[in-house]
């Protein structure tokens, strides 16, 4: 089997390495898939550069957790709905199933979660055996490259129902801003069109997001641009100074930058609601400010992990519909890993796929 495995601690140590096969008969409740294509993310990211919490994982490691495939063996007497030659799309985050969090439904924050790629071997491989829990089956028409965004879109529309919007939006007034123009932020961008057509939506990005933030103006969003390298100035300050617009009521903080935490909470307005999805390299410093702004204008921050098996069900059907615009992908094979997470880690492209059978 080939496998893209990170070896070794520090920035990089990707390689591209041949596993040895299954010497243990298959049995339930694992089925086997062969991996079509796998999608670099930005914790995947944070493990290559083996920062913050990420350099406790262990190594070797196979590395991702964002895929897409087709079942290939199931285990004797095995009694469930997926058959041999299915497409389908693969779930990272392993629950127990027994903790308080599992039994009521919030499997996605389970207190003893380990997640593929990070605490446990990961998807780029091309055959791997799963528990068939974790197997969505996808339409036979869906492109499996598009197959392997389904969990960071899935993930993306866990972010929005937990900001309320789907179920009231009567509170939002102003622009929504995102921060982040990555994968992530770019899904929010466009779950949150699909489901209030009229919104009017800003994203926010650094100045070296320039290619990434390129992709959403050709969709026709609009977009800003922190030159931090260059000028003394906040995305705070950009979003009001260009429209003299009101703050914003939603936000969604995508970037994992701890600098663009402390200014969401800034440019949040009174009553708002700020939703976190990205994941952090290092801490910040956040003035008292900033900290008391929370409590003066009763802002809510909210915390936005993983998915539910609802969320999958949903965004099968969007990306099938071809909610996903082709523009954004950019296609390597499994044996030039390192060179697609160095192109992913430049913020030169929205998304890195890896052809991994086919």
């Amino acid at each position: 089997m080939i496998a893209c495995v990170k070896t070794k601690r520090g920035v990089g140590g990707i390689e591209v390495m041949e596993l040895r096969d299954f010497e243990s008969p298959l049995s339930d409740p694992h089925v086997e898939v062969e991996v079509a294509w796998g999608s670099i993310c930005g914790s995947d990211i944070h493990f290559y550069k083996d920062v913050g919490d990420y350099s406790l994982f262990s190594v070797p490691k196979i590395m991702g957790h964002e895929a897409s495939g087709i079942v290939r063996a199931l285990p004797p007497n095995y009694m469930g709905d997926l058959k041999e030659g299915d497409k389908v799309v693969l779930e990272p985050h392993v629950h127990c199933g027994t903790c308080r969090l599992c039994k009521s439904g919030a499997t996605n924050v389970c207190e003893n979660r380990v997640i593929h790629g990070f605490h446990i071997d990961g998807f780029f491989v091309d055959t791997l055996r799963i528990e068939s829990k974790y197997v969505y089956k996808i339409p036979t028409s869906m492109d499996l490259r598009l197959g392997s965004l389904v969990e960071p879109m899935a993930i993306a529309n866990n972010a929005l129902r937990r900001s309320g919007i789907l179920e009231n939006r009567d509170w939002l007034v102003g622009p929504v801003v995102i921060l982040g123009p990555g994968k992530i932020g770019y899904f929010v961008t466009k779950l949150l069109r699909h489901h209030i057509p009229n919104s009017d939506v800003i994203v926010i990005g650094k100045d070296e997001d320039e290619k990434r933030l390129e992709a959403f103006t050709k969709e026709g969003i609009r977009t800003l641009t922190f030159r931090s390298k260059r000028y003394a100035v906040t995305p705070h300050n950009l979003i009001l100074d260009s429209d003299k617009l009101d703050k914003p009521q939603l936000i969604f903080d995508c970037s994992g930058s701890p600098d663009a935490l402390g200014e969401s909470i800034s440019m949040l307005g009174r009553k708002g609601r700020l939703v976190v999805v990205g994941l952090y390299e290092e801490g910040g410093e956040f003035t008292p400010h900033i900290l008391s702004s929370i409590v003066r204008e009763e802002k809510t921050i909210i915390g936005a992990s993983g998915a539910l098996p609802e969320d999958y069900d949903i965004v099968i059907k969007y990306i099938d519909a071809g909610f996903i615009s082709r523009d954004i992908l950019s296609e390597f094979s499994i044996k030039d890993c390192d060179l697609a997470f160095t192109k992913f880690l430049r913020r030169e492209t929205i998304t890195a796929l890896l052809k991994i059978n086919g």
